[in-house]
């Protein structure tokens, strides 16, 4: 992978190449093009106190969790050939991997965090985009997805108008997020309750949706999605493993907070209690993420 400091020295760079890339291919509607939008509110590897090891953490949730979304895709109507696009992609972990497994498709990713693109890799053509302003063509895809990404959003149902927007009349889209309240933790990790509590009102303040797992089969009904499929997608502690489901599903919670609701020394403690509730094995952690897919009316 390549280094953390090489990586942000090639933000300014991969931005002015994409955009180049972008005007030479053609992949944009005039009325389409990027502009400057502010970053996602909600999150930004940056803003975490070791933004490398939150993308170790976003690598080892792709690691645990590939297999089975994968198949989950494919079961929404991600094709074996095309032209497909993951919005919000983040460090690509998940997007190279289907690019690696399926060499007929045409792998893109959209990404609007430089620091996550800044380490992305593999068979797969990265831009440089909003998910508000999706830098492509009207019709461009055969199938669109986005992975825990609207719940960071503002602006929720106009990126899931430019999902459908950018895929082809006939063609699917897929939006896989959680709501927050799914999540059952037992016993609770020592200050577990107050992270938690602190983290949603953090994202309550940066207009984030933390409960939009509930809201996605009306978001894209709204937005105009056609054959609406939805697909609960449970995620436990013993299907993982403790370790693993404190580390990819927990750890995070505990991250990110604004300082005047939670100190960095209480967050430390509670992740401490975190790690500490991996090594046990009478533990118990359910989490249930919802995916919805829904067809683009035929013209």
């Amino acid at each position: 992978m390549t280094s953390w400091k090489q990586a942000s020295k090639t933000h300014k760079a991969l931005q002015e190449t994409d955009r180049l890339r972008q005007d030479a291919r053609g992949h944009q509607d005039a009325a389409h093009r990027v502009s400057p939008v502010p970053e996602p509110p909600a999150y930004r590897i940056d803003r975490f106190e070791n933004a490398e090891d939150e993308v170790h953490r976003l690598k080892a949730q792709a690691e645990v969790v590939f297999r089975r979304e994968v198949q989950l895709l494919r079961q929404l109507g991600l094709p074996e050939s095309g032209r497909v696009l993951d919005v919000g992609c983040g460090p690509g972990f998940v997007t190279a991997g289907i690019a690696a497994q399926n060499p007929s498709l045409s792998v893109f990713g959209v990404e609007l965090d430089t620091t996550a693109l800044g380490v992305a890799q593999g068979r797969v053509t990265y831009v440089h985009g909003s998910a508000l302003s999706l830098p492509f063509r009207t019709d461009s895809f055969d199938f669109v997805w986005a992975r825990y990404v609207l719940r960071h959003i503002p602006e929720v149902a106009k990126v899931v108008t430019e999902m459908l927007r950018v895929v082809r009349p006939g063609g699917r889209i897929a939006v896989i997020d959680m709501d927050d309240q799914t999540l059952l933790v037992d016993p609770v990790p020592e200050g577990f309750a107050e992270a938690r509590q602190a983290r949603h009102q953090t994202y309550l303040r940066r207009q984030a949706h933390p409960h939009i797992g509930r809201s996605l089969p009306r978001l894209v009904r709204e937005a105009g999605g056609r054959e609406i499929h939805t697909v609960p997608f449970p995620v436990t502690a013993q299907e993982l493993g403790p370790e693993a489901f404190a580390r990819i599903v927990l750890h995070v919670i505990a991250q990110d907070i604004d300082e005047d609701l939670l100190s960095r020394e209480d967050a430390g403690h509670c992740r401490d209690a975190i790690a500490a509730w991996g090594q046990r094995s009478d533990v118990f952690g359910l989490v249930v993420p919802l995916a919805v897919s829904a067809s683009k009316l035929v013209y």
